[in-house]
């Protein structure tokens, strides 16, 4: 029973993509193929609207519409299953007309309506955009780290500082190397802003005297060291604590 149910959506996918049924082969292929339900609406989408030259429209609109649908108001009348499906499809014919959406972007809401499949719709807007990512020559890519990252990327980046005093690099690679390399790992037993203040201190007063200071029989040679080597780094303005 689930081959012709899967039949009918291709044919309804096909009919969508070119207005009158044709051979598969006719559809314009996206750069990259999604698979799954939610990939199917999102091929024959991309489809007619690369034959119509829309296809950022179009993605601009998805977005909107994904928007759209999370809102509570709306999601509660369209994503709710004991909602009648003419009463979703009409709810949703009002938002497309105040939005003022592409035949391209309405006809899609209501194919996802009328086949109860709504709920489909953040999929199919996922899959569109994965499309036009690779449309565009974009590369996805994902960072991986051992240890959360602190950097904030929304800063400015701030260069080379060319004072001898504190000759640090405090751009946005270098703080990310801080945040996240093995020899700042100590720092991880800070407990508390209030401890980071007083290490804080504790430099402050004895950085001119750093030689000795950091000879002091309570610190192992390795905290020795890493400690000497960060000490610039933990003086730096433009940490939170200072």
């Amino acid at each position: 029973m689930a081959a012709p149910a899967v039949s009918g959506l291709s044919r309804q996918v096909r009919c969508f993509s070119t207005s009158v049924v044709r051979p598969f082969a006719k559809l314009v292929r996206p750069p990259v193929q999604v698979y799954g339900i939610e990939g199917r609406y999102a091929t024959a989408l991309y489809s007619a609207a690369s034959k119509q030259n829309k296809l950022e429209q179009v993605e601009k609109e998805l977005l909107r519409v994904a928007q759209i649908l999370k809102e509570p108001k709306v999601a509660a009348s369209v994503l709710n299953p004991y909602v009648k499906r003419s009463i979703k499809v009409k709810s949703l014919n009002d938002i497309t007309a105040k939005e003022r959406f592409s035949p391209l972007t309405t006809n899609l809401i209501n194919l996802l309506a009328e086949n109860g499949r709504l709920s489909n719709t953040q999929g199919v807007v996922s899959a569109f955009s994965t499309m036009m990512s690779v449309h565009r020559g974009e590369v996805p890519c994902t960072v991986t780290s051992a240890s959360t990252s602190h950097v904030s990327f929304s800063e400015p980046d701030i260069p080379s500082s060319k004072s001898t005093e504190l000759p640090v690099d405090w751009s946005i690679k270098t703080r990310l190397l801080f945040t996240s390399s093995q020899p700042f790992t100590w720092a991880d037993h800070l407990k508390a802003q209030e401890e980071a203040q007083g290490l804080v201190q504790h430099c402050r007063a004895t950085e001119v005297t750093l030689p000795k200071s950091i000879q002091d029989p309570k610190l192992s040679s390795e905290l020795r060291c890493t400690f000497q080597q960060s000490l610039i780094y933990w003086l730096h303005p433009a940490l939170s604590w200072l």
